[in-house]
């Protein structure tokens, strides 16, 4: 029989077409392109027409194409089966089912991941359609989309799916079978890209153990996981367990197939990675040859296996020092590349990569720099592409995988154009830097942000269903989360931490779908550069952009002690940007830790940050030393002379968002502070400047101002049940503020729930002791602030949540209560059974009550998520604390970061937070402050006035005072309002003080902190003339965004 008598009859007979011998010698005889073509001439006219058999015959024969790695010939053949089998098949269908999943997998190979998914979510949905219940084809598109998140590093998703998959499958096959076996191998490989080393490795013996058992001897599926778990060990740098299971892998797959084949490939570049990361090149090198010339008999033309093969032998050259070999192949890499993807491919940014770090090591810089840009280039078309159709965890795990390609462009240009005297080419260095900065610092509160005005405008009316039902899912996992450990519980905890993974899940897959409908998420308008920012800079005013790098030493490939850059940036110049080194990022945030310190001690736990085991050195500056004059040194120095006026806005990185600039020496002298000076507006990144364009057109409602919560509100008690006898007015009097004072009351407006659990032992059985203490103190500047909104304040049991969270959007608000900020701790453990505890004779209720507030608040610092663990204290926060039921409007008391970034805030146009530590967060490098600062920006926030440590509260409530009158009676700007009441505060005399009716209490504040400092502190500051002088009391409030109308 001739081969196009086999292929006729491999095509017309169903058995023979399901015969695994016919199909490989038909691929084994079809190696050509022309080949192809012939088969494709001769079967159509067989057919006449759509034809079940000519479908499967575009089926297989794009996956041979794609074998070949002609992705862009097999995909129109793909498209077609498709498109036959539709015609062919209305409605479900198993062949189109089939299809789905082999489109979706051209896409992935061609890393159009949004292409990809709905074709496997499709394929999965329909097999469950067409077969309920437990069915092998159901399990296999689960591990198949399951496969598809793990490779994208959706790991939360495709966990449930693989875990889903092997529940199906372990019911479908009892015992051994190699479909469970293969899931195991899956999951393994799951928990080993996300760090859970230990779960792997159980995981890869149990699937290696059932494959031996099934597959005595030598088998193709007991070698793959001999090699996975081998990568197991080389990612843990066992180098020395990972060895022989490499070989055994490869000597295994050599006996399987004596001819060449792709998985003996696959393990001759393993073992030789594993001998490479070692430095052990000579014993890579022959094993990287013999990978790429096997591939190359396997793969005539282009192909995605040559790619891989290459890179690796050329890597291996270049650092061997060999880079006359190195560079063609990484050439013939990216000429093979653009030939095979249309359009941008993440293969062409690495080897970008690659040839630029080859350039900087041998001194062509200046073609080192081409490269790395047009690698972002790549990377931000990249971004724009798959922002579309997104979710948040998608987009900050693009940003982690493309960040190391912003670290070596700035440490290229930091390394050697930065030393470089002034010329043509140094500037245009520099300007590709900032440039670079200005695309990416904060891009995810960008995309956060425009998701958020598509779901709050009017544009998108088809929509709104959806939106209102991802909105419906997160106040769901909100209430699970916040209740997953408490003890009535206990016994659904399992079964509830799956449902609440599948709602993330769900959540996560419906934001993408509603990202994918709005066009704004490409963030096409967001990739500002140097041109547009200082254009829109005010006359003779400066921006100062900070960049935190890690800076990569080009010559002994490895990063250095990571640095801060800055770039300064006049106004209507763009011409004229500077770029300064300041040095070592661990000696500025050990300063600024010194700086905090001096000012406000503070629990370092509480500060949360999210770089890796940052803990700062708390080392007491030298007698010589000042740690203000010397940051200022450090930061500021180095800058002033390039700074144009006085008017500055500044982006900082890294633990420079954690210090207001205001409270430093302008010089080394420490006789003038920078609030003197400069007038200082605070942006996350300079992009910011230009928001008011992209600014939604919105009506605000009337303005809000909530204070003095009722934190004990419940059930019992109705939200509108007190009485005016029972909350006497306090109005305004001429000269400050007269506050009442009880016992119970909070002296500051900060609680540190990291230090709840042994608050809560403190405080049993004692009624007016509560986590959130009344603050009183807040009810008058509300009132006041309310009359001149003319508006009525939400007092006590009206200060509701849901005044928040009613979707109206409030011209301006103020929210004068208690903020927290948590830092991420590891996972609760499960409430203890009663016959478990010491002593037996404590009370029951007691211990439940310890159990209810620690566990919810325990489980809420586990989340990784910063805009969990940060919020604002409301009305019913104590009752939902202990486990009590609070009134529906009062939703759980507690308006977290989480709840703000949902809120419509685009017609807002001031916020102010009398709440301390509100401006804290997770610390993200490149990416700003995670929490409350954030989330209030992404609700669509233009200015905030919040504050960065804890200030005692008669002192805020003054400055607030003089803030809003330098607002509203001088209509001095924010920012001028802001610095002016500072400044007021920092130089209010004694004398002035005691004649205002508050003043005795603000002296007793002051008087408390510097008590608890020292005695000889406190000494000193009896005979000073300006009790408040101290930038403790001043200096925590910033004011961050850029004040412009709509």
């Amino acid at each position: 029989m001739n081969f196009f008598e086999q292929l006729d009859n491999f095509f017309s007979n169903p058995e023979e077409q399901a015969t695994d011998f016919i199909f490989r010698e038909i691929i084994n005889l079809i190696s050509e392109k022309d080949q192809i073509l012939d088969v494709l001439a001769m079967i159509k006219p067989l057919f006449g027409g759509d034809h079940p058999n000519l479908a499967n015959a575009l089926d297989k024969l794009a996956y041979l194409y794609k074998e070949q790695g002609k992705n862009s010939e097999a995909e129109p053949l793909a498209k077609e089966a498709l498109a036959m089998k539709k015609r062919l098949f209305p409605g479900d269908h198993p062949d189109v089912a089939n299809s789905l999943n082999n489109l979706a997998y051209l896409y992935l190979n061609q890393g159009k991941y949004s292409q990809a998914e709905p074709l496997f979510q499709e394929a999965l949905v329909m097999r469950k359609c067409l077969f309920p219940g437990d069915h092998s084809d159901v399990a296999t598109s689960l591990s198949n989309l399951a496969l598809f998140y793990d490779n994208q590093g959706k790991y939360s998703q495709a966990e449930l799916l693989f875990q889903d998959a092997i529940e199906m499958k372990k019911r479908l096959f009892p015992g051994d079978h190699p479909d469970v076996a293969t899931s195991l191998n899956n999951l393994a490989e799951l928990y080993k890209n996300q760090g859970k080393y230990s779960q792997a490795k159980y995981l890869f013996l149990e699937a290696l153990a059932m494959k031996k058992r099934l597959f005595p001897g030598d088998h193709p599926d007991v070698a793959t996981i001999l090699n996975n778990l081998g990568l197991l060990y080389k990612i843990q740098e066992k180098y020395s367990q990972a060895e022989p299971l490499f070989q055994e892998a490869l000597a295994m797959k050599k006996r399987l197939f004596k001819i060449d084949h792709i998985d003996v490939a696959t393990s001759l570049n393993n073992l030789g990675l594993l001998y490479f990361i070692q430095g052990k090149y000579s014993q890579a090198e022959p094993l990287f040859q013999e990978a790429l010339a096997m591939i190359k008999r396997l793969f005539t033309g282009d192909n995605p296996h040559v790619i891989r093969s290459l890179n690796n032998l050329a890597s291996l050259y270049s650092n061997q020092g060999k880079y006359s070999d190195a560079e063609p192949l990484y050439k013939e890499v990216l000429v093979m590349i653009k030939s095979l993807f249309t359009g941008d491919h993440p293969d062409a940014a690495t080897i970008s990569n690659n040839l630029a770090s080859l350039y900087a090591k041998t001194n062509r810089h200046q073609k080192a720099l081409e490269f790395y840009k047009e690698a972002t280039e790549v990377e931000h078309r990249l971004m724009s592409q798959e922002f579309l159709g997104s979710s948040e965890n998608d987009r900050m795990l693009f940003l982690d995988n493309i960040r190391n390609t912003q670290y070596l462009l700035l440490s290229l240009v930091y390394k050697y154009f930065y030393p470089l005297e002034e010329s043509p080419e140094k500037s245009d260095a520099i300007h590709t830097a900032l440039d670079l900065v200005l695309k990416r610092k904060a891009i995810s509160n960008a995309a956060d942000a425009a998701f958020n005005a598509a779901m709050n405008s009017d544009r998108y009316p088809h929509l709104q269903d959806s939106f209102e039902k991802y909105r419906s899912l997160w106040k769901q996992i909100v209430n699970l989360q916040s209740s997953l450990s408490l003890p009535e519980n206990s016994s659904r905890l399992e079964p509830n931490k799956k449902l609440l993974k599948e709602l993330y899940a769900e959540v996560e897959t419906l934001q993408k779908k509603l990202s994918a409908e709005v066009p704004e998420m490409n963030l096409e308008n967001q990739l500002v550069d140097r041109q547009e920012i200082a254009s829109e800079l005010p006359e003779n005013s400066t921006l100062i952009e900070f960049a935190y790098l890690r800076a990569y030493d080009f010559t002994n490939n490895e990063y250095q002690t990571p640095r801060y850059l800055a770039f300064i940036l006049p106004a209507k110049q763009p011409e004229k940007v500077q770029m300064i080194d300041l040095g070592a990022a661990e000696k500025i945030d050990n300063l600024i830790s010194q700086v905090r310190q001096t000012i406000s001690p503070f629990n370092l736990e509480n500060m949360g940050p999210s770089t890796k085991n940052w803990k700062p050195k708390i080392s007491q500056a030298s007698n010589s030393s000042n740690p203000f004059i010397e940051l200022t040194t450090t930061v500021f120095q180095p800058l002033k002379k390039y700074l144009q006026g006085e008017q500055l806005f500044i982006c900082p990185d890294g633990k420079l968002t954690l210090i207001p600039f205001e409270i430093l020496p302008v010089d080394g002298e420490n006789n003038q502070l920078f609030i003197y000076k400069y007038q200082i507006t605070y942006l996350t990144a300079g992009r910011d400047l230009l928001r008011h364009k992209n600014q939604p057109k919105r009506i605000a409602s009337e303005s809000l101002v909530i204070a003095d919560p009722n934190f004990d509100l419940s059930v019992e008690i109705s939200p509108n049940s007190l009485s005016k006898e029972e909350i006497p007015p306090t109005p305004l009097r001429k000269g400050g503020l007269e506050i009442p004072t009880t016992i119970q009351e909070k002296t500051d407006l900060s609680i540190n729930l990291n230090s709840l659990k042994s608050e809560i032992i403190q405080t049993f059985g004692q009624e007016d002791k509560k986590p959130f203490l009344p603050v009183p103190m807040t009810r008058e500047i509300a009132e006041a602030v309310a009359a001149e909104f003319q508006v009525k304040p939400l007092l006590q049991n009206d200060a509701l949540k849901t005044h928040l969270t009613n979707s109206k959007c409030p011209k301006k608000l103020v929210l004068a209560t208690h903020g927290f900020f948590l830092e991420q701790k590891d996972p609760p453990q499960p409430p203890l059974e009663r016959g478990e505890f010491d002593n037996s004779l404590q009370p029951v209720l007691e211990r439940g009550k310890f159990m209810e507030i620690g566990l919810r608040f325990r489980q809420i610092q586990t989340e990784k998520n910063p805009l969990w663990r940060s919020g604002l204290a409301l009305a019913g926060a104590n009752t939902w604390l202990f486990g009590g039921e609070v009134p529906q409007e009062a939703e759980s008391g507690i308006l977290f970061a989480l709840d703000v970034a949902g809120l419509d805030l685009w017609a807002n146009e001031l916020i102010i937070l009398i709440a301390c530590e509100t401006a804290v967060g997770d610390v993200k490098i490149g990416e700003g402050v995670k929490g409350l600062r954030s989330a209030f920006t992404a609700a669509g926030a233009r200015l905030l006035i919040m504050s960065l440590w804890s200030v005692p509260a008669q002192v805020s409530i003054l400055l607030m005072n003089r803030f809003l009158t330098n607002m509203q009676q001088k209509k001095l700007s924010s920012q001028q309002a802001l610095q002016e009441a500072q400044l007021y505060i920092k130089t209010i005399t004694r004398t002035e003080l005691e004649a205002l009716p508050t003043g005795e209490k603000i002296l007793q504040e002051s008087r408390a902190y510097w008590q608890n400092k020292s005695s000889e502190l406190l000494v000193q500051w009896d005979v000073k003339n300006y009790p408040l002088q101290a930038r403790h009391f001043w200096g925590a409030w910033v004011c961050v965004g850029r004040e412009f109308k709509s």
